[in-house]
């Protein structure tokens, strides 16, 4: 590997979050940690037939797109890349890799039309997962360092919600009080729906009830608390379940381990997109595959279109119940089942739905995507997570007799290259 630092000019951002520059000798770089406007020496980590990996030694010039990041943890933890770039130019760049993945992967003619930035950069995570790490020098938790299995101890996290970072300190203190019980915590989901806090633990080790009991007990603010085993729960403490409470759409309940946004604030937002989008009226039927806790399926159903939601999760199913249950809904039908294995079941029976929701995992819909928009007679709305597996599938939508009309991009992550895209594709008339 080439020891000798090279200079590198940074002129944007790659998808991933690295900055993207050219070497002296006009080599591309992708560059961790760099920003657009960034002039550094830095050195090749790794080389490719057409780019290189590199990271810096030096910052010559900084950007003047550079701010000062609200986090200590920020350069150890790296959850955040972009905390060092100014907000504004995070929408500039997370609308333009959109519209670059449905362009170059998707061939694509239409770009992103509309960035919804987040109400707030800091505080808006309702969850976090840490890992529990106990050493000699007592407790603390951890965030898996970015591309890397190493982890990074944090007190506190400045893009979580403050009800999670005050749950987290109490636990700190309340393990590290205990080491026989900490070498046990294994990873830990801590959620809040803005009132009420509850803690998952996945344990390392054997974790009884009178354990649960007393962190409840000594945790402020901790009002709930789980220990799951192979997806079952082995002991429980409090009242688990959370509340999503939405100024315009039906409250939504959440079963420990069920799926929900992890921006509440910007989330009823994106229900309200994929709602106008998906064109669906009071005498329209719809199909929302990956539904969750029902996040897009209630409010829907609320507004009197009959709704299927699909999802192989228990807990997410579960939620759903409990949300129509709760806010009366008589027009939504949950089940539980694998989509695609659903999604082909209902194309073999004939049956169709006026418009057909997708909102998959991070590597994208692939084959029930296909099986949407055989499903659908007008429309499917897709909502990704990552906007390349999304272009991937766009490409294939002119094979099924569908186009893709629109695409707007939510800012659920700021600091991060993450955002959540919501695709509408229309059957060609």
């Amino acid at each position: 590997m080439n020891k000798t630092l090279e200079k590198v000019s940074i002129h944007g951002l790659a998808a991933g979050g690295a900055g993207v520059g050219r070497m002296e000798n006009g080599v591309v770089a992708f560059v961790e940690g760099a920003y657009p406007g960034d002039t550094a020496l830095v050195r090749i980590d790794k080389a490719k037939k057409r780019h290189v990996i590199a990271s810096i030694v030096k910052l010559e010039e900084p950007s003047p797109m550079r701010r000062t990041p609200e986090c200590p943890h920020v350069h150890d933890c790296g959850g955040c890349p972009w905390m060092e770039l100014k907000y504004e130019v995070q929408l500039d760049w997370k609308k333009n890799i959109v519209g670059q993945a449905l362009a170059r992967i998707g061939k694509m003619g239409v770009s992103a039309e509309t960035l919804v930035p987040s109400p707030s950069t800091s505080g808006y995570r309702h969850r976090v997962r840490l890992k529990g790490v106990s050493s000699t020098k007592g407790f603390s938790f951890a965030y898996r360092r970015r591309g890397s299995n190493q982890l990074a101890p944090v007190t506190s996290c400045a893009v979580a919600h403050p009800l999670i970072n005050q749950v987290m300190e109490g636990l700190a203190e309340f393990f590290g009080k205990r080491p026989t019980l900490a070498a046990t915590v294994g990873e830990a989901v801590i959620e809040t729906d803005g009132q009420r806090c509850r803690l998952i633990i996945h344990p390392a080790g054997a974790m009884n009830q009178g354990a649960v009991d007393g962190m409840v007990g000594a945790v402020e603010k901790l009002d709930a608390a789980v220990v799951m085993m192979a997806e079952k729960v082995a002991a429980q403490c409090g009242d688990p379940w959370l509340r999503i409470i939405m100024e315009k759409e039906p409250q939504i309940w959440l079963a420990p381990g069920a799926f929900v946004q992890a921006n509440l604030a910007l989330n009823p937002k994106l229900v309200e997109a994929v709602v106008r989008l998906s064109g669906l009226g009071a005498d329209d039927n719809g199909l929302d595959l990956y539904s969750g806790a029902g996040n897009f399926s209630i409010a829907l159903a609320s507004a009197g279109v009959a709704m299927t939601g699909v999802d192989r999760s228990f807990q997410a199913v579960d939620s759903a119940e409990k949300s129509c249950h709760a806010n009366s809904l008589i027009k939504a039908h949950f089940t539980r089942e694998d989509c695609l294995d659903s999604a082909s079941g209902l194309a073999e029976s004939g049956i169709r739905f006026d418009a057909v929701i997708v909102n998959p995992p991070r590597a994208g819909a692939g084959e029930v995507f296909q099986k949407a928009m055989e499903l659908a007679r007008r429309r499917v709305v897709y909502v990704a997570c990552d906007p390349a597996p999304l272009a991937r599938d766009a490409a294939r939508a002119g094979e099924a007799g569908f186009v893709l009309e629109r695409a707007e991009v939510f800012d659920m992550f700021p600091h991060t290259p993450h955002m959540e895209t919501v695709a509408v594709f229309n059957r060609k008339e």
